[in-house]
């Protein structure tokens, strides 16, 4: 998805990022497309960064409730050992 590639690539450089379009990239991800651990986890980043303990709070409370609603469908998928 070219959403998610523009925020992995977001999120990748060194320096400069934008927490805004960080943000607005994964509420559009997960509401839309993915149910992405790691998304949700960028998200608590970008939150806060701009909105301090408060948005850190409200990105804990994503992560939470989407393992809590979701668990093992979650991505990315851990693998399953060979046997």
């Amino acid at each position: 998805d070219d959403d998610f590639q523009q925020l992995r690539e977001e999120m990748d450089r060194l320096s400069g990022i934008d927490p805004e379009q960080i943000c607005h990239l994964c509420e559009k991800l997960l509401t839309t497309v993915t149910k992405d651990i790691r998304v949700a986890a960028w998200y608590s980043w970008a939150r806060l960064t701009m909105d301090g303990e408060t948005g850190l709070a409200d990105g804990l409370e994503l992560l939470a409730a989407l393992q809590q609603r979701f668990g093992p469908e979650l991505h990315p998928q851990r693998e399953r050992p060979r046997t």
